[in-house]
């Protein structure tokens, strides 16, 4: 498998783990999401409230979570690490 292939992968086993948690298995609640991040970006402090989603369901879909994750690491390759920045309005 390539690379690629590896971390798109990756990135569907991350959401399934922690999505359907609080029932819906195609979405991440805020409180799923806020779980995930703490647990699997270390030094992450943010809880479900802090969380917005740009359509206002409160929920992430696979591809808003895929949207998400770039931008994350789109901040981390500029040394913008942290979540601050592209929380608000960005999921």
């Amino acid at each position: 498998m390539s690379t690629v292939a590896e971390i798109l992968t990756s990135l569907k086993v991350l959401f399934t783990e922690y999505a359907g948690k609080s029932g819906n298995k195609e979405t991440l609640s805020k409180r799923e999401l806020a779980e995930m991040l703490h647990k699997e970006v270390p030094g992450t402090e943010v809880s479900g409230k802090d969380l917005t989603t740009k359509n206002g369901d409160g929920e992430v879909d696979f591809k808003e979570f895929v949207n998400f994750a770039v931008t994350l690491n789109i901040h981390y390759q500029e040394g913008k690490p942290g979540l601050a920045s592209i929380i608000d309005g960005q999921i």
